[in-house]
C-alpha cells in the first residue's frame, strides 16, 4: 500500500541538555479522500513536552477535538502522579532513601535548571494509564484515584477535568459529523491539504553528549472507513551535556581530591577550622574552574572540559592541589 501521509519532522540538529528545543511535524495527506488523525503525539521524545500548539485555521470541530485531548493528557497525568505516590507510601523506610537517593541527581538537575524532575515512569504504567474511551475514565478513576484522599487537591483536580472532558464531549457531538467515540480523534486533514504542529520541549537532564531518535507513529482512519492505519517517521538529533554538569561534576570532584590529599598526604585533624576552610576553597576552586572550562559555553576556550566525568576529574585535581594553586595565585595577585 502506498503511503497516505508525508510526514516530516523539523527539528535543531545539535542542542543542549536541560534547554527548551522546539520541534515541528508536518503532515500532508496525499491522497484524495479526508483522513482522520489520531494519537500525534510523539512516541519517543527527548525529555518532556511543555506545550503543543495548534495548527493555524483550524475548524470549530478540530479546535474542539484539540481541547478534547488536551484534556485528556492531563487527566492521564494526574493518574501517573497519584500511582507514584501509592507506589512510595507502601514502601518501607530503606527502600524510600534508597529512592530518593537514587533519584538525587535528577533533583539537584531539576533545581538547578528550574524545571519539573523528569523522574521514572514505566511504560506499561503509561500504557495502562491512557484514555481511549469514556470508559476509561471511570474504571481509572476507580481503581487509581479513588484511592485519594477525600481531601486531596489531586482528587479535586481529577473531578474538576473529568466534568470539563464531558461538556467538550457533548459539543463535539454536536458538531461532528462523523460517527465516532473515541477520545484520540484530533484532526481532519482534507486531501492534499497540509497542516504544521508545533511541540514545545524540555530536552533531559544529560551529564554527557548523547544522541536521541524522535519516533512519531500516526494512527489515522480514511473518510468513511473504520479501519485503523499506521505511519512512522523518525528523525536523530544529538544533544550536549547539561550546562550545570561540568560544574556540578567539578563540585564532587573538588571534594573528593581534597579528601584524597586529606587521607593520605596531609592526614590532618578532621572537622577543625583548618578542615573546613581548605575544604571550603577546594570546591570553591573546583567549581570556578568548572565554569571557566565549561565546553557547553558557546565562546571559544584554550582549555575544554565536557561532560560531568569530565568535571570530576578536573575538580578531583583541583581539590588535590589546592593549596598549591592558591600559592600560584598569591605570586600574581596584588595584596
Amino acid at each position: 500500500m502506498n503511503k497516505l501521509l508525508k510526514l516530516d519532522i523539523k527539528v535543531p540538529s545539535e542542542q543542549v541538555g536541560s534547554s527548551k528545543y522546539a520541534i515541528q511535524l508536518e503532515i500532508t495527506n496525499l491522497g484524495d479522500k479526508k483522513i482522520y488523525l489520531e494519537d500525534i503525539d510523539p512516541d519517543i521524545i527527548p525529555g518532556v513536552i511543555l506545550s503543543k500548539n495548534q495548527s493555524d485555521s483550524l475548524s470549530e470541530l478540530d479546535e474542539l477535538e484539540f481541547e478534547k485531548k488536551e484534556v485528556v493528557e492531563e487527566l492521564e497525568l494526574q493518574l501517573a502522579q497519584a500511582y507514584q505516590k501509592q507506589i512510595f507510601i507502601k514502601m518501607d523506610v530503606f527502600t524510600k532513601i534508597i529512592i530518593i537517593y537514587a533519584q538525587m541527581p535528577e533533583l539537584i538537575a531539576a533545581s538547578l535548571t528550574k524545571s519539573k524532575p523528569n523522574l521514572n515512569f514505566p511504560r506499561w504504567a503509561k500504557q495502562a494509564f491512557s484514555i481511549k474511551e469514556w470508559d476509561d475514565v471511570l474504571q481509572l478513576e476507580e481503581t487509581i484515584m479513588s484511592k485519594e484522599k477525600d481531601d486531596s487537591l489531586l482528587k479535586k483536580a481529577f473531578s474538576i477535568n473529568k466534568s470539563k472532558l464531558e461538556k467538550v464531549l457533548n459539543k463535539v457531538s454536536k458538531a461532528q459529523t462523523i460517527a465516532s467515540t473515541s477520545l484520540s480523534h484530533s484532526y481532519t486533514l482534507n486531501p492534499k491539504e497540509t497542516i504544521s504542529i508545533p511541540f514545545h520541549c524540555r530536552a533531559p537532564n544529560l551529564y554527557k553528549e548523547k544522541e536521541f531518535d524522535i519516533l512519531f507513529n500516526l494512527k489515522f482512519r480514511l473518510e468513511e472507513s473504520n479501519n485503523v492505519f499506521h505511519q512512522s517517521s523518525t528523525q536523530r538529533v544529538k544533544f550536549k551535556a547539561s550546562s550545570f554538569a561540568t560544574p556540578l561534576g567539578a563540585a564532587l570532584g573538588g571534594i573528593l581530591g581534597f579528601l584524597i590529599r586529606f587521607i593520605f598526604i596531609t592526614k590532618g585533624n578532621w572537622f577543625d577550622a583548618q578542615f573546613w576552610t581548605i575544604l571550603f576553597g577546594s570546591l570553591l576552586i573546583a567549581v570556578v574552574f568548572g565554569l571557566f572550562t565549561n565546553s557547553s559555553s558557546e565562546s571559544k576556550k584554550i582549555i575544554s572540559v565536557e561532560g560531568f566525568i569530565g568535571g570530576i576529574i578536573l575538580g578531583t585535581i583541583a581539590g588535590l592541589f589546592t593549596e598549591n594553586i592558591i600559592e600560584y595565585f598569591e605570586k600574581f595577585i596584588p595584596k
